[in-house]
């Protein structure tokens, strides 16, 4: 087939685009303008971010947070590519934004422009409107329709002209999450902005922002002013509960091809090296964790990992199993079957081996069960959470006879999740407590250090469940049932 015919026949099976109508559709038309070299690859969670801005245009939507991952594209579509698309209809709107430093603003800025005086632009909408010769600016450009548009840096001084559309784009930079200053004045920046608006009652506010702490920017607006924002939130792995743009039907389902799972795996461990989970359920899952009330703080363990062919000979060593009470479902997010293997040196320091978390059918727990216990071997104990009532005894006699030749037992709960867990948080606290590398590290630290108020506490129960029946069978460690604390023997 000749080339000309084959470019007509792909033309003719490439979806026909609406730019002036659809967000979206601009940015696919527009891309060869932005980026010469890569290729554009859309996702789902494009169509999301443009039609939640496109609500904002239609009078939908006055004040929303946009929280999505880094390298998601968010900054192209919104600060690069919106002005050029709304003003193909709506020339006339006055616009600002403002960002983390005065450079990132301009860059956007001047994307912006380049997009609006590229000839492939020029071709369709250069009767609509004209940019001002004596107003264009890299940070500040109008038209003469009356519509401009406004770069700022966080630190900037917001006088002189208003706005029908004030567009805040990562004004935290992921440095500031430990620098209360900083963090504050991303606060006091949007406190002046709101200066800025034309007519408060109809024009809008719109923040755009990866997550970076707690204390930033989304978290003062939801935490003050919840019920009169929208928030977009896409998490790069989805978790329930979805907001109303995410696409999404399950848990665990990454939000673009882009992460594939050795991806995501990579960005973990990322984090997991240098002891900061945080840092990834804030920037990717936009879910930042407080250890400010929390039993367990992340810095105890920041030196404490090791490789596990570095463990020390270990005199005990025990698997607890916490087990979930509920099955998985589509659209619930109940608790985990989790299988916790602790060992104990001979200097009375304890080492958190492997954790086993998943959620199975109980054929399916069983058949995992057996085969954890044979990986570990006949050394290791087992020993199965018991839950008060004739069902918690049932469950552990029904393991006994599964794991026949093991030394498996049932472990009577002994007081609350709290007081179980004070024996374990003493030990961690003294710097007797590892964590030896895996890839369930990030989420059991995440856990650890948002206890009590995590979403789940199995990996919790399971641990302080290891540590008190090593503990409860040594000789020369003891514990006070009186407090339920560790005693200076450590």
């Amino acid at each position: 087939m000749p080339e000309q015919k084959k470019m007509e026949v792909k033309s003719l099976l490439q979806p026909k685009l609406y730019p002036e109508k659809y967000l979206s559709h601009f940015v696919k038309a527009s891309w060869r303008e932005i980026e010469k070299k890569s290729q554009l690859e859309w996702s789902w969670h494009l169509d999301s971010v443009c039609e939640a801005m496109q609500d904002v245009v239609n009078g939908k939507i006055k004040r929303l947070i946009i929280n999505v991952p880094p390298r998601s594209l968010k900054s192209i579509i919104i600060s690069a590519c919106f002005v050029p698309w709304l003003w193909t209809t709506k020339p006339w709107t006055q616009l600002m934004y403002i960002s983390s430093t005065e450079g990132l603003a301009t860059k956007f800025s001047i994307m912006s422009r380049n997009i609006i005086e590229s000839p492939w632009y020029q071709n369709h909408w250069k009767n609509i409107y004209k940019l001002s010769e004596d107003n264009n600016r890299q940070d500040y450009y109008s038209n003469n329709k009356q519509g401009h548009r406004l770069a700022f840096g966080i630190n900037s001084k917001f006088t002189g002209q208003g706005a029908n559309i004030v567009l805040i784009d990562d004004p935290n930079d992921v440095q500031d999450r430990n620098s209360p200053v900083k963090l504050e004045q991303a606060i006091d920046a949007f406190k002046a902005c709101l200066s800025r608006l034309n007519d408060r009652r109809r024009d809008k506010i719109i923040l755009i922002q990866q997550r970076v702490g707690v204390g930033d920017l989304t978290d003062y607006i939801l935490s003050n002013y919840k019920d009169k924002w929208e928030l977009l939130k896409l998490p790069l792995i989805s978790e329930f509960p979805l907001c109303a743009y995410d696409k999404r039907t399950n848990e665990g389902e990454s939000i673009s091809p882009r992460f594939t799972p050795e991806v995501i795996e990579e960005i973990k461990e990322s984090f997991i090296t240098g002891g900061q989970a945080g840092d990834f359920d804030a920037q990717y899952q936009q879910n930042p964790s407080s250890e400010k009330n929390s039993r367990f703080k992340s810095e105890w363990f920041i030196d404490k990992y090791i490789d596990k062919q570095d463990l020390p000979f270990l005199l005990k060593q025990c698997r607890f199993y916490d087990f979930a009470a509920t099955e998985a479902k589509a659209g619930k997010d109940p608790d985990y079957t989790v299988g916790l293997l602790l060992g104990q040196d001979a200097s009375n320091n304890f080492y958190i081996i492997d954790v086993e978390r998943f959620r199975l059918e109980p054929l399916d727990v069983e058949t995992k069960i057996k085969h954890i216990a044979s990986q570990d071997g006949l050394n290791v104990s087992v020993r199965i959470e018991e839950e008060k009532g004739s069902a918690g005894k049932h469950i552990a006699s029904y393991y006994s006879n599964l794991l026949l030749g093991y030394d498996c037992l049932g472990s009577k709960i002994w007081a609350d999740k709290i007081t179980r867990s004070d024996p374990v948080r003493s030990l961690a606290k003294s710097g007797r407590l590892y964590v030896v590398r895996g890839h369930w590290n990030r989420d059991f630290i995440k856990e650890l250090v948002t206890f009590p108020k995590s979403r789940h506490k199995d990996q919790v129960d399971a641990l302080s469940g290891a540590f008190h029946e090593i503990i409860s069978q040594n000789t020369n460690i003891a514990l006070n049932s009186a407090n339920v604390a560790v005693t200076d023997k450590f």
